[in-house]
């Protein structure tokens, strides 16, 4: 049997609310940290997350930066993050 494809975690930071929107619409596993600031995991590669949400386009790009998270976290939070990131 094949393994599942590795999960990432990724930072989707945007001051424009159509990136968040096509963020929050586009992946199933997210969390919201803040307005301008949503948690997202997904098997895809960076580049394809931002081209999802708007970020990467000939057309009309849009302000943001995706950042993959490596995994290491601490902090003082909203404890379903925690529950989350497990």
């Amino acid at each position: 049997m094949a393994d599942a494809p590795e999960k990432r975690l990724y930072v989707v930071f945007s001051t424009d609310a159509e990136v968040q929107s096509a963020a929050e619409e586009s992946f199933d596993d997210t969390f919201r940290l803040e307005e301008n600031t949503l948690l997202a995991r997904t098997e895809m590669v960076a580049d394809d997350v931002a081209t999802k949400i708007g970020l990467i386009s000939e057309e009309d790009p849009k302000n943001g930066v995706v950042l993959k998270a490596n995994h290491t976290y601490t902090g003082y939070f909203d404890g379903r993050l925690w529950d989350w990131l497990d």
